[in-house]
């Protein structure tokens, strides 16, 4: 063997792309395909550029011209020309595209366009052009900025920037009248534009993984919104969001609040993440209203008291306060009689042994229900549930018509404050 290294043609394995070989990938099958369904799938092609038949995919070619059949019964139903699609959908996603062609806007009945996961730096002012589009995924690549022709997408139902390098956004993004579905999250925004409150369609709202300070008050406007996600920001404070009637969910963990934030007037919110954050209160007043909550995460703030109002989230069922300041577990814990996951560890608690607190829910609970059971007090006699309306929507406890061993009739005869009162002194602290 000779001892001469032989010298190895890495092009012939690591063959740089062409733009002949793009335009390739778009074989005569797939553009009849794309005729006949009005779908144009090219993801996952390691394309640097797209096709150039892909914008005048609707045209024909001077060989396909001379080729035309126009007999009416003709057979071969991928050549029936005039039974074309226009395009309606493009999927250009998780491919190597730098730039978009401006001849973009000859897709002039594109209703999706999917451009995620590819190295876009900038969209071309042509993409406003596009009138009838209603989805569009820009999510995973590399935009900075948005041209302002971009904002002249009316008919956008769905836009999806998750995942790039966008700094600010125009005013103009509340022309998005018809905006029904918005990720902004994993940017780098530190502002909101005073605009966004006319997204008022809105039911989903991702704005997490930013460094926003605050949100506009217009945000309440958005009376549509079921889900905000503002978390992993650097939010200290927010308006008060009792004007969003129809949100279920809300993720604010992860930010500077020091207060908590007022969801009063949000019946029918069931999810509230509020973890990693400097609250130093569980203020109720800010939860006037919110019966239905399920969801209620605290972890890692500076919390040192349990508020007695605890007890009308009577749906909740998680409860996370790990990592606080409490000391005391009080027995109207136990009185919650749908809370299934209670984390209370990483607090220094007093009333209650580490090695119960270390078994997890259930047993601390059974601890505490055993303390209130010692005092010969029923919380299931005492806690009226409606299910069929909103709980505790007036602040009155109706007790009327229910067959009581304690308290005695001549106390149900009082008023609400009064009854409150005899069934507070009844529960050991």
């Amino acid at each position: 063997m000779s001892g001469v290294k032989k010298r190895v043609n890495h092009l012939a394995v690591f063959k740089q792309r062409t733009k002949h070989d793009d335009n390739a990938e778009l074989s005569e099958i797939i553009i009849l395909s794309a005729r006949k369904t009005g779908n144009l799938n090219l993801s996952s092609r390691g394309l640097y550029t797209v096709p150039n038949r892909v914008w005048c995919i609707n045209e024909l070619t001077e060989e396909e011209v001379r080729n035309l059949h126009f007999e009416l019964d003709y057979t071969h139903e991928n050549e029936r020309w005039w039974e074309q699609e226009p395009l309606k959908t493009l999927d250009l996603s998780c491919n190597n595209l730098t730039a978009i062609d401006p001849r973009i806007e000859c897709l002039t009945d594109l209703n999706a366009l999917y451009l995620q996961s590819n190295m876009l730096h900038t969209l071309p002012a042509e993409i406003g052009n596009l009138k009838k589009l209603k989805i569009l995924n820009l999510s995973n690549n590399k935009l900075e900025k948005l041209p302002y022709e971009f904002y002249r997408l009316a008919e956008l139902h769905e836009l999806n920037l998750k995942s790039n390098n966008i700094n600010q956004l125009d005013p103009a993004i509340g022309d998005f009248i018809m905006l029904t579905h918005l990720d902004l999250s994993y940017n780098n925004l530190i502002e909101l534009p005073i605009g966004m409150g006319y997204l008022v369609r809105l039911i989903t709202l991702d704005l997490s993984h930013n460094m926003l300070t605050e949100v506009p008050p217009d945000l309440t406007n958005m009376r549509a919104l079921q889900k905000l996600d503002a978390s992993y920001n650097q939010l200290e404070i927010l308006p008060p969001l009792g004007e969003l009637r129809k949100i279920e969910k809300v993720m604010l963990q992860t930010n500077k609040l020091a207060s908590f934030p007022d969801m009063s007037g949000c019946t029918i919110l069931k999810v509230l993440h509020l973890a990693n954050n400097n609250i130093t209160e569980i203020d109720m007043s800010c939860l006037e209203g919110v019966g239905q909550l399920k969801t209620l995460t605290l972890g890692n703030n500076q919390i040192e008291s349990i508020p007695e109002e605890i007890i009308k989230l009577v749906y909740l069922e998680i409860f996370d306060l790990s990592h606080n300041k409490i000391t005391l577990i009080p027995s109207y814990i136990g009185i919650l009689p749908n809370l299934k996951q209670f984390v209370i560890d990483g607090n220094d608690v007093q009333n209650v042994r580490a090695d119960i607190i270390r078994c997890g829910t259930p047993r601390i609970l059974k601890h505490i229900r055993q303390g209130i059971e010692s005092t010969n007090l029923d919380a299931k006699e005492h806690v009226v549930l409606d299910v069929s309306t909103n709980v505790y929507p007036d602040r009155n406890l109706l007790l009327s018509g229910n067959s009581f061993k304690q308290p005695r009739q001549a106390i149900l005869a009082k008023s609400t404050e009064e009854i409150l009162a005899y069934l507070r002194n009844r529960i050991p602290h």
